[in-house]
């Protein structure tokens, strides 16, 4: 719930926070992915972690 006060009265406005959840996460992974599907954009953080922990390992 959001209540807004202004000069000419004071309200309040209810929010499905569901709906506003889904949109906030729709946004954020559209930003973060830089337009990937969330599963490219995962599969792609594996392989470079994997890559990262070979490189560690092999300098050893």
């Amino acid at each position: 719930m959001v209540i807004k006060a202004d000069a000419a009265g004071l309200w309040e406005q209810i929010a499905d926070p569901t709906q506003m959840t889904r949109w906030f996460a729709w946004v954020f992974d559209h930003i973060v992915t830089r337009g990937k599907s969330f599963a490219d954009f995962q599969r792609l953080n594996i392989r470079r972690t994997l890559t990262a922990m070979k490189d560690d390992v092999e300098k050893r």
